[in-house]
């Protein structure tokens, strides 16, 4: 069964003393959608995550869940399971255990707990301890064990910020297929942008309590709505630019072309330029290289302008220039265009 739609208005919680980390957060979560929260330490994701599982009240408010209110109701009451950072298994008992552990005793053996296994694909691990499991295979065995009881919603803390680069991308993909098959309302707390934008059918930025921008992951890294979240997710320069005439814009970079911008002519703002959106070698204005990343498969240059605006541009293969050479760069396409 598919979990309801998450949707949160004015929401407002802290630890006392007038402290406030949540400060009127709104957010909506579609039915059996998946949103990773993103934001900055201390901008309030855990507290969140707290809010939501019923271990930190909410001072103001409201928290609904399908057709209920979560606001005041119990943990244990709320139907919401949780992924913890560091998978937290009972040590005593074996996968099936952990897994079985949150059913009524009579169905810990049923086939609730083997459909779990053949989901998350540990089934093979059914009679293993956890002191025997690798990382990757205990997250999954956290998230069987939280989707067991048939949840509403559920909450991953970080999950894999204690495995390798290498096995957390891999695991991303398969956990995303495995809440996308149970059908779960979910809501990933994480700090890492990839697993984010790749994981998500919906991104939301927090900053000082707030959601800044909630969107799909394309939309918020090809559009985002300032430059603080600009500058936030993904690498990027802001430009200052200023309207033409024609409706292009001048800038370091030449002119930029952005149809859909409201500025009358001679008004300034900011373009968003991401390392691939900028050609390099090929024609255009004048820049310095000032440094030079290679790591295999892409080359990243580090620029300088004319005007001494500093941005970045990524090629596909080796570098084909040196520091201190002097390149032409130009815009591959139409750049977003955010106030200053």
């Amino acid at each position: 069964m598919a979990g309801g739609e998450l949707r949160i208005r004015g929401l407002k919680a802290g630890y006392g003393r007038g402290r406030m980390v949540l400060d009127g957060v709104d957010l909506d979560v579609p039915a059996g959608g998946l949103v990773a929260v993103l934001g900055p330490s201390g901008c309030g994701k855990t507290t969140l995550l707290r809010v939501l599982a019923g271990l930190l009240p909410a001072s103001e408010g409201s928290v609904e869940l399908g057709e209920r209110n979560l606001v005041g109701v119990p943990p244990e009451k709320r139907r919401v399971g949780l992924v913890p950072q560091d998978a937290a298994l009972f040590p005593h008992l074996n996968v099936s255990g952990n897994v079985g552990f949150g059913l009524p005793r009579a169905e810990r053996r049923g086939p609730r707990v083997r459909e779990l296994l053949e989901l998350a694909g540990i089934a093979e691990l059914a009679d293993r301890s956890p002191a025997a499991l690798s990382g990757g295979q205990a997250a999954r065995v956290a998230l069987a064990r939280a989707l067991a009881p048939n949840p509403d919603l559920v909450l991953l803390d970080e999950p894999y910020a204690a495995l390798d680069a290498g096995l957390r991308g891999r695991l991303r993909t398969d956990v995303a297929a495995i809440l996308k098959a149970a059908g779960t309302t979910s809501v990933l707390v994480t700090h890492d942008q990839d697993e984010a934008l790749s994981m998500a059918d919906y991104v939301a930025v927090l900053d000082s309590g707030k959601v800044v921008q909630c969107a799909r992951p394309q939309e918020l890294y090809a559009r985002p709505q300032n430059a603080w979240v600009a500058n936030f997710v993904g690498t990027c320069a802001t430009l200052p630019v200023k309207r033409r005439a024609d409706g292009g814009w001048d800038s370091g970079l030449g002119v930029i072309e952005q149809a859909s911008a409201s500025a009358g002519v001679g008004e300034q703002a900011l373009a968003v330029v991401r390392p691939e959106q900028v050609a390099v070698g090929v024609s255009g204005v004048a820049a310095e290289v000032e440094g030079v990343s290679y790591v295999g498969h892409a080359t990243t240059y580090h620029l300088r302008l004319g005007d001494g605006a500093a941005i970045e541009a990524m090629v596909i293969g080796a570098p084909s220039y040196g520091v201190g050479e002097t390149v032409p760069v130009a815009p591959l396409q139409a750049l977003h265009i955010v106030a200053e």
